[in-house]
């Protein structure tokens, strides 16, 4: 699965980034606030962020067991956590009631073997169940209702994409026109939208779109060179977010708006092979994972998240042209 893919060196980078980038304001300019690491991690990630600038995501301790956690990415008043039962915690998704979703047994590295789970805002974990089974897998994104959105595999590995509300399994995603050999829910949205993406006969990745009481699309990158296409989040607005692989196994975090039908590229300074935009809150602000670190990306520099100094991102790439 893309998750995490870590090259702490890179880490280094920031140094000779801020000889380089200036961090002054610039209006309707996209920045790139680093989040603040956990005490004592050697890494620390962000999957989601919601409206009231509260993130989640995962940290590594010596051992590089992965933990939990929750709170403002300028590192003030983190919360840490586990879920017990399995070694090894990933949330990935939180709404602005801060529930949330998540897996554990994490440190299997195999997702048939993870166990997903819900985060109640009081701090109290349930693991995802259907008809009182456990499943396994992951929940990734969770709407202002609650609703949250993943995937489980089977007994013969074919991905199955269900919706779910109070750690519970509600019902699965069926995606009508589109042929496919399994389906992945990772984010949605107030009204129900949900994206993920699919598999097609060959085994290649395609992100979808399924509107709620609608027929769904696929969405695939328009960039040269595209591979496969996944999408991770969806917010009230319109924009979703995902990545492409290109032919040298490259990762690209991107931004795509509905209503205009175009992408926009993520780009990180001194990434080299991956960036990964994960959750999408309703201001624009996004969770975004490379090999150079990991940061929320804002579209401005005013009204957004972070205490540190930001760097501005380069040109973003169109494709095609977003206004």
């Amino acid at each position: 699965m893309p998750g995490i893919a870590m090259n702490r060196q890179r880490l280094l980078v920031f140094a000779a980034i801020v000889g380089l980038l200036g961090a002054g304001p610039a209006a309707a300019k996209p920045y790139l606030y680093p989040i603040t690491a956990v005490p004592n991690s050697i890494l620390t990630t962000i999957f989601g962020i919601n409206d009231k600038g509260i993130a989640t995501g995962s940290w590594y301790d010596p051992e590089n067991v992965e933990h939990g956690y929750i709170g403002s990415p300028d590192g003030s008043k983190y919360t840490t956590f586990d879920d017990q039962t399995d070694p090894g915690t990933e949330p990935r998704g939180l709404n602005d009631a801060n529930i949330v979703t998540g897996f554990d047994n994490s440190q299997s590295g195999s997702a048939d073997s993870y166990i997903p789970f819900e985060r109640a805002s009081d701090g109290t974990i349930t693991d995802l169940a259907k008809k009182g089974v456990t499943l396994n897998d992951l929940i990734q994104g969770i709407n202002k209702n609650g609703v949250f959105t993943g995937s489980y595999a089977t007994t013969s590995l074919q991905i199955v994409g269900y919706t779910g509300k109070n750690a519970k399994f509600t019902g699965g995603i069926k995606l009508k026109g589109i042929t496919n050999t399994g389906v992945a829910g990772r984010g949605i949205d107030a009204a129900g939208d949900i994206v993920g993406w699919y598999y097609d006969a060959s085994g290649a990745q395609h992100g979808f779109l399924l509107p709620a009481g609608r027929n769904p699309t696929t969405i695939n990158s328009t960039a040269k060179n595209t591979v496969s296409t996944v999408l991770e989040s969806i917010n009230d607005k319109g924009l979703i977010t995902g990545q492409y692989t290109d032919t040298s196994g490259d990762i690209h975090g991107f931004i795509y708006d509905i209503a205009q039908k175009a992408f926009r590229e993520i780009k990180v300074p001194g990434a080299a092979s991956f960036v990964q935009a994960w959750g999408i809150n309703n201001k624009g602000w996004v969770a975004v994972g490379s090999d150079a670190g990991y940061f929320v990306y804002c579209p401005s520099f005013s009204k957004c998240v972070g205490t540190a100094a930001p760097y501005r991102a380069p040109k973003q790439k169109l494709h095609p042209q977003l206004p």
